[in-house]
């Protein structure tokens, strides 16, 4: 983590990082718009040797039937692990959409398998998947348009918790998070499947959970008498959670590593992707959200005491017009008495 001079130093240049930000987003969105996003194989058109086998095999000699698919084919571009309905497995390998199998390989590879396991039947299948369209225009009009509701959602509990100024500053945190995450591989051409807008999700997520340590403690400086003299910028530098979102940065990493280890081939790189994603929100509501609460708190203190001034003005003007009437109402009953 960045040392605390630095730390203030960036949350004191709101204008700028939304500067810098913005445009990160811009070039990755012309990027995307021109390239398009980077296809991972999987998201290309393929040739599958598959291999079925009973789930007992596959659980106590999964290694042995790789090694024996090695003997045979070892050009093969990744393998996916996956378990079927009822008491069968299977394990796929994938290969270039213009790998030919040669019919007596294929059958070498049948015969090995059915020597190494005599009193199991096991399948070996080839098949072609062509990819229609890899990322369906429908499908992610949608995931954008549930990011955003989730991100309205966020506002409005945040806004009447704590203020429409950390409401917004949690809000644009989200959405930086997002945009960011999506600018940061269409630039660096990371290839991505649909899986992507998990990822965009789970950028979300994390950033309101990070920025809501900091604005915890905003909330509580605000409530402490010790700080009533402190301006926004020292209260916002004050209270931001370094430690606090350290923690739940390398907690949420090892989880991720961890379930990249254990997992398939898919959900090893969307774990990858999700690392990548889970370091820029984590900046976004570290760096991004405090910094740019400062000038909407500013803002919106300035607009209360426009306010309390306004009240306080008509306040003034109302009440000699109520006095005069009950001097002059004091006056009338003093004549009649006289």
């Amino acid at each position: 983590m960045m040392n605390k001079k630095l730390t203030n130093r960036l949350i004191g240049k709101p204008f700028l990082l939304t500067l810098l930000l913005s445009l990160l987003v811009v070039a990755g969105i012309v990027v995307s718009a021109v390239f398009g996003l980077n296809k991972a194989a999987t998201a290309d058109d393929r040739q599958m040797l598959t291999v079925s086998m009973d789930s007992f095999v596959y659980e106590t000699q999964l290694e042995k039937v790789e090694e024996i698919v090695d003997k045979h084919f070892d050009n093969y571009d990744y393998s996916q692990q996956g378990a079927m309905s009822g008491a069968s497995q299977e394990i796929s390998y994938s290969f270039a959409p213009d790998e030919i199998f040669d019919d007596t390989a294929l059958n070498a590879l049948r015969a090995e398998l059915e020597k190494a396991f005599p009193d199991f039947e096991i399948r070996v299948s080839v098949s072609s998947e062509r990819v229609v369209n890899a990322f369906p225009m429908s499908y992610l009009v949608r995931a954008l348009i549930a990011g955003a509701v989730f991100c309205v959602l966020a506002f409005a509990y945040t806004s009447a918790r704590h203020g429409l100024a950390t409401g917004s500053a949690v809000s644009l945190g989200m959405w930086s998070a997002g945009a960011l995450t999506f600018a940061v591989f269409a630039l660096t051409r990371i290839p991505v499947t649909t899986s992507f807008t998990y990822v965009l999700f789970f950028a979300l997520i994390v950033s309101a959970i990070a920025s809501s340590f900091t604005f915890r403690k905003i909330g509580e400086s605000y409530k402490s008498e010790a700080d009533k003299e402190l301006t926004v910028e020292d209260r916002t530098q004050k209270s931001v959670a370094t430690k606090e979102i350290l923690v739940f940065t390398v907690a949420s990493a090892i989880a991720l590593v961890l379930l990249g280890a254990i997992a398939t081939h898919a959900m090893r790189m969307v774990a990858l992707w999700s690392l990548i994603a889970l370091g820029v929100s984590v900046f976004s509501a570290w760096i991004f959200a405090p910094s740019i609460f400062v000038p909407l708190k500013k803002l919106s203190d300035k607009k209360a005491a426009n306010r309390a001034r306004y009240d306080y003005k008509k306040e003034k003007k109302v009440k000699p017009a109520k006095q005069e009437k009950q001097e002059e109402t004091a006056d009338e009953n003093a004549s009649k008495e006289a």
